[in-house]
């Protein structure tokens, strides 16, 4: 399931594919992980 949220792209040039903040190279996985410490 995709869901579509305006903070968030998804380009295969950036951080290859993965999520990350719109108009930035911080990826959504990054920001989850520093979330749990």
């Amino acid at each position: 399931m995709k869901i579509k949220h305006p903070y968030i792209s998804i380009d295969p040039k950036i951080s290859g594919g993965q999520p990350v903040v719109r108009g930035t190279r911080i990826k959504v996985m990054d920001i989850a992980i520093w979330q749990m410490f």
